[in-house]
């Protein structure tokens, strides 16, 4: 069960985080990086942090003109949600 708060004060862009576009909604969250395992493999991955939201592995998230894809949910239970990113190369 998630907690009944309002986090937009964590995720405000005039202090910590970023502004991002996933399925055309803007969205605040803050990037950062964590320590995970993928496909067996350790390794540092970009995470971007937000409110939880309805997103899916595949979607793409925008932050600052670069493209991420989703290749990670983590819902932690207190209303957060982490995406774990892949950088996407678009032409």
């Amino acid at each position: 069960m998630a907690f009944i708060e309002d986090l937009k004060w964590f995720f405000n862009p005039h202090d910590f985080a970023e502004a991002a576009l996933l399925n055309g909604k803007i969205i605040n969250g803050i990037v950062g990086r964590r320590s995970v395992v993928i496909n067996n493999v350790g390794t540092n991955a970009l995470t971007f942090s937000c409110g939880e939201m309805m997103a899916q592995h595949g979607d793409i998230l925008l932050i600052k003109d670069n493209h991420y894809k989703i290749i990670g949910i983590h819902f932690d239970g207190t209303g957060i949600a982490v995406f774990i990113l892949e950088q996407q190369q678009c032409s």
